[in-house]
């Protein structure tokens, strides 16, 4: 019944007007329609062919009309050669509408507009193909956003080298003004580029740590004030960090200044303001005792040493300890008073460590020297220009630390210097033989003697503390041995440096020297010299612990409970849920500084879960990103319940929709297909009937 419905409705085959053709067997319109599997036969005129590409062509009637359709397409013929190129086709080759044939050019040609091909039309081969010389490649004059190009020119040959320029507030990628850049077949190399930068700002009493001129956004450019400045009154250094708007604050550095001191029943120099290296001087009143320093220095940590106190009555002080390969020089009193010094020297082949100086103070000496042993010797003293050394001893050939030889001159000259010479530290300490006495210059500070000479018996007058001196070159000397007195103070107790217990007044040139607290490093020489009655700049001790660790986003430090770590200690991040730690977990304090600091990522997922007969719509990794996402589909006879899409997010997948079992709508499909494949079966023995 269902085949005979069919057939009775069943679509039929009408007259085809075939252009650039005709039926072969020129069957008359009246005809038509035709019955399905009708077979029809048609030619096409001269210049065309039928898709198969043979002289005539079958198309058979089906419920969807005249399968293949009858129709006739252009024909072309060989396309001609060109010039400096070739086609690449077959000479018993055929071409209708929409073939190609593609195009080689010689070698140092190439396909005008890049068109390799040609396609045969209703009109013949288009488009008109062509082998031309290839343009010489050029870099245009296309400067980066907010830069600039520094020559003005359209365009720039290969291998020409031009320079570009950032405007304010950018700067190249090497963080260079001027970058020169190369033109290449590809392009600019390196491609030319303005970013977001700081400039290094200038500032008066300022040095900065590094070197580079632009810092980017989030960099931090440390700096240290100039000696005799500070950032505030406990640091004299600091940082700034570069944003997007610019720098966050002025690196600025304003002059130390010290609080003027005040001294119970004494006095002070006459001075309102003391900035650094300023020296101050005590007096106590009539019938008071100065008991501790006579000047102290102003310094970027304050004063130092500490003023000292002005008593009414003082103690006296016992005879010193003796010290080991050492003596006082001169007898010993039973009593000293306050204020009264001894001097102490060191045996031979020994070195004094300390000074060699102690004074009563308050029924106290001031700290001890020490003698150690010097292990370098000198070697047999050296002739001098006009002198030599006397009564030296043939069979001598090396002298201990401190050891004395005399020199003597020739006629007509004299000693200039120390006599006799002394073996100090393994050299040795030589007198001059001169006619003149070396010349002094005269500074504000007092003389000093230079490498020049003067005749005998000049008189040479100089200032030193504001009194007037005389001194005459008598026979190579000096005479009165010009010297200022002005004495330096107590040397400073430095900050975080291990105590000094000298206490004493230092003359010009001697020196000290500085050794820090345990966890701080040295900034700045290992040494301080006495010049002319001040200190030069003192070292620092720069603390070498790290301050509590910072924190990171995403993260938190584990038991971070302590102000302070020491260099070497690590502490272990971990990352809130949902993120993982990149690279190690542990960040290591070094040089005050919290060093390798860890990040935190969102956490990957793995392979996706698939739920219940779905399959995935492409095959899947084994690691997804956060925020990726992977699709899926129920199987044939299964429907979903919500969207076939899975998202990781930071680390876990969503919940998948279920695939639930076979609903109508697939029962109905399933009845279709089979009906279907009944009626194409009853058309099928309906045409092997009419053949």
């Amino acid at each position: 019944i269902f085949p005979s419905l069919f057939f009775s409705k069943a679509k039929r085959c009408e007259y085809p007007h075939i252009q650039n053709g005709r039926l072969y067997y020129n069957e008359w319109e009246g005809s038509f329609p035709k019955r399905l599997g009708y077979r029809l036969v048609f030619i096409c005129n001269n210049g065309f062919l039928p898709k198969s590409k043979d002289s005539w062509h079958s198309s058979y009637c089906t419920i969807r009309g005249w399968n293949p359709e009858p129709k006739c397409f252009k024909k072309c013929d060989h396309p001609q050669q060109i010039q400096h190129g070739a086609f690449n086709y077959r000479r018993w080759s055929t071409y209708i509408e929409g073939d190609d044939i593609t195009l080689s050019c010689d070698t140092g040609y190439i396909p005008a507009n890049e068109q390799t091909k040609i396609t045969c039309g209703k009109n013949g081969w288009s488009p008109t193909p062509s082998c031309v010389a290839p343009e010489i490649p050029r870099c245009q004059n296309l400067p980066p956003p907010n830069g600039f190009f520094t020559v003005q020119k359209e365009e720039f040959s290969i291998n020409e080298n031009i320079s570009y320029k950032c405007k304010s507030g950018y700067t190249t990628p090497n963080r260079i003004e001027v970058q020169e850049i190369q033109c290449l077949q590809s392009g600019w190399n390196p491609e030319p580029k303005c970013i977001k930068a700081c400039k290094k700002p200038y500032e008066a009493n300022v040095d900065f740590d590094e070197n580079q001129s632009f810092f980017f956004s989030q960099e931090t450019l440390h700096f240290q004030c100039k000696d005799g400045f500070q950032v505030n009154k406990t640091a004299v250094d600091g940082r700034i960090q570069c944003t997007e708007n610019g720098w966050d604050s002025k690196p600025i550095c304003v002059a130390i200044e010290c609080d003027v001191p005040i001294l119970g029943n004494g006095s002070i120099e006459g001075k309102e303001q003391f900035a650094n290296g300023d020296v101050v001087k005590f007096f106590c009143d009539k019938g008071y005792n100065r008991v501790g320093p006579d000047s102290s220095q102003c310094y970027y940590f304050g004063w130092s040493p500490k003023q000292p106190v002005c008593k009414e009555t003082v103690k006296s002080c016992q005879q010193p300890l003796s010290i080991s390969n050492g003596t006082v020089v001169g007898d010993p009193l039973e009593e000293y008073q306050h204020g009264e010094k001894l001097f102490y020297e060191c045996d031979i082949g020994f070195v004094m460590s300390g000074s060699n100086t102690v004074e009563c103070v308050d029924g106290e000496w001031t700290s001890l020297p020490s003698c150690t042993e010097e292990v370098r010797s000198c070697r047999r003293p050296p002739k001098i220009t006009s002198g030599k050394p006397v009564d030296v001893d043939s069979n001598s050939n090396n002298y201990r630390h401190n050891e004395t030889v005399k020199y003597e001159c020739s006629r007509g000259f004299f000693l200039v210097g120390t006599n006799p010479a002394r073996c100090l530290h393994g050299e040795w300490k030589l007198p001059e033989c001169s006619k003149k006495c070396r010349k002094l210059e005269i500074t504000k500070f007092g003389p000093r003697v230079s490498k020049q000479f003067v005749n005998n018996n000049m008189v040479v007058r100089y200032n030193c503390s504001d009194y007037l001196h005389e001194t005459r070159c008598v026979n190579g000397k000096w005479l009165p041995e010009p010297e200022c007195t002005e004495l330096c103070p107590p040397p400073p107790q430095l900050p975080n440096a291990i105590s000094i217990t000298e206490t004493r007044n230092y003359k010009n040139g001697e020196e000290i020297g500085f050794t820090c607290m345990e966890h701080f490093h040295r900034q700045g020489p290992p040494k301080m010299t006495c010049e002319f009655g001040r200190w030069q700049t003192p070292p620092r001790c720069i603390d070498e612990r790290c301050e509590n660790p910072p924190s990171i986003e995403n993260g938190e430090v584990e038991n971070s409970s302590r102000n302070k770590y020491l260099p070497g200690e690590t502490v272990e991040y971990h990352c809130v849920e949902g993120f993982e730690i990149t690279g190690s977990s542990f960040a290591t304090c070094g040089n005050a500084k919290w060093q390798r600091l860890p990040a935190c990522k969102e956490r990957t997922c793995g392979r996706p879960p698939l739920t219940d007969n779905a399959s995935f719509t492409k095959n899947e990794k084994s690691s997804y990103q956060s925020g990726e996402t992977v699709h899926y589909e129920c199987q044939p006879g299964f429907a979903a319940k919500g969207p076939l899409i899975l998202r990781c997010q930071r680390g876990e997948w969503s919940e998948p929709s279920t695939c639930d079992g076979k609903s109508l709508t697939y029962v109905c499909m399933y009845v279709c297909m089979y009906v279907c494949i009944l009626v194409w079966l009853t058309l099928l023995q309906l045409l092997m009937l009419n053949n």
